[in-house]
Parts: structure tokens; sequence; C-alpha cells
């Protein structure tokens, strides 16, 4: 008979990254999935995952955490107080944003949702959205779901 207490394994336990981060990606990972399931029995809108530490994570970090979901993330980015005009894409996507900040308006749900660093928009298809770059600029990082 086996007495050893159960491992805990990370859900990104594949990944050579800090305890710190892993406790974070673990904590993200099981509020996007509670609050997801909450969202499929309603109408699907974006959501918004704030980065739950004070420090901002790393580009390296947001990248690890995206390709740990299957997802085959790049990069882009834009200058200060770029606009792009309101449109849709066929497809869901993820964005992360590693430096600057960002603000996506939803004028169907008559919504603005600003990002910042380490802060993630979960974007599902066909969803009408305009963006508007910050004072900073921004980079980020997206991922398509498929």
């Amino acid at each position: 008979m086996n007495t050893r207490a159960p491992v805990r394994r990370s859900f990104f336990c594949k990944m050579d990254l800090p305890a710190s981060t892993l406790f974070l990606a673990d904590w993200l990972h099981g509020w996007r999935l509670a609050t997801q399931q909450s969202m499929n029995k309603m109408k699907i809108t974006p959501l918004v995952s704030p980065w739950p530490d004070p420090e901002q994570p790393t580009r390296s970090v947001l990248w690890q955490l995206m390709v740990g979901e299957g997802l085959d993330p790049y990069a882009w980015s834009n200058g200060p107080f770029d606009m792009y005009s309101a449109h849709t894409h066929s497809y869901d996507k993820v964005i992360y944003v590693v430096q600057g900040s960002i603000t996506f308006g939803l004028p169907e749900l008559g919504k603005q949702i600003t990002l910042k660093a380490g802060d993630r928009l979960d974007l599902p298809a066909n969803t009408v959205h305009d963006a508007s770059v910050g004072a900073s600029g921004v980079v980020c990082l997206e991922g398509h779901k498929r």
C-alpha cells in the first residue's frame, strides 16, 4: 500500500517557471475555466482576466502561459494613440498586454475595457470591437483558439 501523499501537479507543470508564477498560472486557469463555464450558460461575451500579482509579468512568462494552453502566440505593437475602427474576426482570440495599455470598445455591449501589462482578453469570434492605444503605446501577444 502506498502511503505517500499525492503530488500536486500544476496545469503548467511542463514549463520551467518559478513556483510563484505556476501558482498564479494555476489560479488564473481555474478562475477562467469557472468563468467560461458560467458564460457558456449565457450569451458569450468577452472575458477580461486582470493580472493578479502587483509585479508585472515578463513577455517570456506570458508567452509560456499561451503555449501551455495550446496557443501559437505572436507579438504585435502600436504607437501611442493608434486606433482601430470597429471590426470583427471569424475566430476566437486571446490577447495579453506585455507593456503599455490599450482600450477595447465593445459598441454592441456599450462597454469599454482597458488592459494594462499582464491583463488578458478572451475575445469570442464575431464580437464587434474597436481599439485605442494608450499614451505609451502597446505591445501585445495574441493567439487564436481553434
